[in-house]
């Protein structure tokens, strides 16, 4: 278009200002350079025990040691995974499960990411964890995707330990043995070495 003056016509209001620059194109609008991105805060994990994720597995029952149950714990930083076996759900079992981690860990988390589990924000666990200044973050229900680190760790340990057992030609009872093998407990994937 030549002559801009014809927009003026178009509707009311409009002012047509020629300051004598040049017709920005498509191409050079998006090339144009944009202020810096903001950070999200807080979304970067620099210490061990700073964030650990807290998950519970399940298991085959019937199983050597009566072991139904996993509570699978996993450091954001470090990606270390800590599995202890429950007989069951309840306060008293992840209460028990808890203290091993502190023990073995060396200390207390500062943030403990989990589901929106009722064993997890409410009763024995929660009183534990705040108790030695732990602070609870839990997914909104429905949304055990935003565990995402700890859901996918148990997934791969799931998957390796079929694969350990198919090897082996052990019947499923010993999920739970295969799950504490050193070579799980020490996976680190590719991205993270």
């Amino acid at each position: 278009m030549k002559d801009y003056s014809v927009l003026g016509g178009l509707g009311d209001g409009i002012k047509l200002c020629n300051n004598n620059t040049e017709v920005l194109t498509i191409g050079r609008l998006v090339n144009i350079k944009r202020g810096r991105r903001r950070k999200k805060a807080g979304s970067k994990v620099t210490s061990p025990l700073q964030v650990v994720g807290m998950d519970i597995g399940y298991g085959v029952p019937g199983g050597p040691g009566g072991h139904k149950y996993v509570l699978v714990l996993v450091d954001k930083c470090t990606t270390h995974t800590w599995t202890y076996g429950m007989h069951g759900t309840s306060g008293a079992d992840i209460q028990e499960a808890l203290w091993k981690f502190f023990i073995e860990a060396g200390g207390f988390p500062q943030t403990m990411q989990c589901d929106f589990d009722p064993r997890f924000v409410r009763g024995r666990a929660i009183k534990l964890l705040r108790s030695h200044g732990c602070r609870v973050r839990a997914a909104p229900p429905g949304r055990q995707s935003q565990n995402g680190l700890v859901e996918c760790r148990w997934q791969l340990i799931e998957d390796m330990a079929r694969a350990l057992l198919k090897s082996a030609n052990l019947p499923k009872r010993f999920w739970y043995w295969d799950y504490l093998s050193p070579p799980i407990l020490r996976i680190r994937p590719a991205w993270n070495i």
